[in-house]
């Protein structure tokens, strides 16, 4: 593939039509854009054939989301092993899942995969305000998911459902 082939297109599950419940003073709309290259020559190679450069959807929240959040169950699950900052992190997703966005059921798959498999028996943890509010002070450095590193056949693939 070379660069004249890129495309970077993200499909979409539907129209959005729920009123995003995020009070911020901006949201992002479908059609903004960051161009992939960052230099004027290598876009200029495309507009001078007519085409239009690569370029990603730019992140950030919207106007209007398609899941509906109060009916909305998420998972979060950490894998390759730890590192710095990860209950952070797990923190963060939580609290911004449940205030900004007002989805009330989180889920916490511990051990990384394994924790998507019921072989394993890792009862997944719910994860709420409460139960993360010190997350980020745990004395044994660790993750409080349990960050895993475990490589799984090539015939195993998590059911979502």
């Amino acid at each position: 593939m070379t660069n004249q082939d890129l495309d970077f297109t993200i499909s979409k599950l539907g129209e959005c039509r729920i009123p995003s419940l995020m009070q911020v003073g901006q949201f992002v709309g479908d059609d903004e854009r960051v161009l992939y290259h960052d230099k004027m020559e290598e876009v200029k190679v495309y507009l001078d054939s007519g085409k239009e450069p690569p370029q990603f959807e730019t992140a950030g929240p919207r106007e209007k989301v398609y899941f509906d959040p109060s009916k909305l169950k998420c998972g979060i699950v950490t894998c390759g092993g730890l590192c710095p900052g990860l209950n952070d992190v797990i923190r963060a997703i939580v609290l911004g899942l449940f205030y900004h966005y007002g989805v009330k059921t989180v889920f916490g798959f511990r051990y990384g995969y394994e924790g998507l498999s019921y072989r394993y028996g890792h009862v997944p943890l719910e994860l709420n305000p409460e139960t993360v509010k010190d997350i980020h002070k745990m004395e044994d450095r660790s993750s409080l998911l349990r960050a895993g590193r475990r490589i799984f056949p090539r015939w195993w693939t998590p059911s979502i459902g």
